[in-house]
């Protein structure tokens, strides 16, 4: 009998914040004029901003770990940004809530995997030991 394997909680949560962010994207392309669309920016810097951010959400979740250990600062330093970023833009009404909601989940989607678990250890056969 197959087991059905379930998603990981990291894998939903990626999967949630690209539905969010494909939503806000197609929202700002197609109905911009719509009531979620006047809680977010609906500008073209923010359209090409949600592209980008579909596009990396969909690398991460396809590559699989483990990563270098200089990847996961450069991901850990870019939610970082991110998270700062979107807080300072919110306080100045450069962007929506909404806005600044989905750049909060991109945040925390790359903060989980700049702190991924770490490899298993390898085993080696006698035969490579001797």
């Amino acid at each position: 009998m197959n087991k059905l394997k379930l998603p990981s909680t990291k894998q939903l949560i990626i999967c949630g914040s690209l539905l969010f962010a494909a939503f806000l994207f197609l929202s700002g392309i197609a109905a911009s004029d719509s009531f979620i669309m006047g809680l977010a920016s609906d500008g073209m810097m923010h359209t090409v901003l949600r592209g980008i951010t579909l596009l990396g959400l969909t690398v991460i979740l396809f590559s699989k770990p483990p990563r270098p250990f200089a990847v996961r600062v450069v991901i850990g330093a870019m939610s970082s940004m991110i998270l700062i970023g979107s807080f300072v833009a919110m306080a100045d009404y450069h962007i929506g809530v909404i806005d600044a909601i989905l750049y909060l989940l991109v945040a925390i989607v790359l903060a989980i995997e700049s702190i991924e678990e770490k490899t298993a250890p390898v085993r080696f056969s006698k035969a490579t030991q001797a």
